[in-house]
């Protein structure tokens, strides 16, 4: 339909509807607007720099704090053995102040050693540059010179090996061949010489469970090595497909009643009875009781199910690198 003025007020009654659709721009038109001036451009008003507001940082607790021992008083001494690489910081009154210990890996290089090493020195706060002597008494030759030189790269000390050379002052060593005894049983027959008396017995209870008999005058007669705590279970748990590879804690009786306390009752019942065993028949040997003395790392576990007073000294071994290598440069 075509809007007309005519049609459009017969629909719409509206002025306003009629000037919008209007035909014409006569006097019936909508007015022009005038035009306005342009408004002049305002200057641009410098914008306040206002730093930004960040949430305050966390407050943490701070680090304990260690002792740095003075230069010339610390002693750098590492056992290395089948499991475990245990370094042991001594004091030269010979007290051990600072353990900490890492896997024997055969196959790392010096980089390993060297990382492990310094994460020791890191934790406790100790400085390299404070070791006056390196002392390694290792079972595991593979990996001597890989330690050596990770010892050498952070402390600037070519490590000194423990040898029977080092026992022969303290220890006269009684058996068919000398230089073939483990460097590790040496060291305990001198800690537990020195620090305890002789006779002695010593059980040093690792990847293998080893004892010593010291006569007196610090005489090493020799001993006995059996397979250990651990490396028994593992045996067992391997050939024997029923049985489970378990945890070593003590069982609610000294009777299992399941698998799990069946094994558990017989690992450290059955271990503690050993020690026990031979402790009867190698004390027969000496006019009087020797003093009976415990080490490594599963002799918390067992020994104290021993019936016989066993004294357990978890320095024993770095006890007798301090007497027969750096205690004698001290006097």
């Amino acid at each position: 339909m075509c809007f007309t003025k005519k049609n459009v007020k017969k629909y719409v009654k509206s002025p306003l509807f009629v000037h919008i659709f209007s035909f014409s721009r006569g006097a019936n038109a909508p007015p022009e607007y005038p035009e306005y001036p342009e408004l002049p451009e305002l200057p641009e008003l410098p914008v306040a720099l206002v730093p930004p507001v960040f949430p305050a940082p966390p407050v943490f607790p701070a680090p304990p704090v260690f002792p740095v021992y003075p230069s010339l008083s610390m002693h750098l001494l590492i056992d290395i053995g089948n499991s475990t690489v245990v370094v042991a910081i001594a004091s030269s009154d010979g007290n051990i102040s600072v353990t900490w210990r890492f896997k024997t890996l055969k196959g790392e290089t010096s980089t390993f050693f060297r990382s492990e090493l310094l994460s020791g020195f890191s934790k406790y706060r100790l400085s390299a540059a404070s070791v006056s002597t390196v002392t390694i008494s290792s079972v595991v030759p593979e990996v001597n010179d890989d330690i050596s030189q990770a010892v050498f790269d952070l402390t600037g000390i070519m490590p000194h090996f423990f040898s029977v050379a080092d026992a022969l002052p303290v220890l006269t060593i009684d058996i068919e061949s000398p230089s073939l005894v483990g460097h590790d049983r040496l060291a305990d027959a001198i800690g537990a010489a020195c620090c305890y008396g002789s006779p002695a017995i010593v059980f040093d209870m690792g990847t293998a469970t080893t004892v010593g008999v010291i006569s007196s005058g610090n005489v090493f007669l020799g001993g006995m090595i059996i397979p250990g705590v651990k490396t028994s279970l593992a045996a067992l748990s391997t050939r024997a497909s029923q049985l489970p590879s378990i945890n070593i804690e003590t069982p609610s009786d000294i009777i299992g009643r399941n698998t799990l306390e069946c094994m558990q009752s017989g690992i450290l019942y059955g271990t503690a009875s050993m020690v026990d065993g031979i402790i009867d028949r190698l004390s027969s040997r000496f006019p009087s009781q020797p003093v009976i003395v415990a080490t490594g790392g599963m002799a918390r576990k067992i020994i104290p199910h021993c019936r016989h007073s066993v004294m357990i000294d978890d320095f024993l071994q770095f006890k007798g690198l301090f007497h027969s290598v750096i205690a004698p440069h001290l006097k």
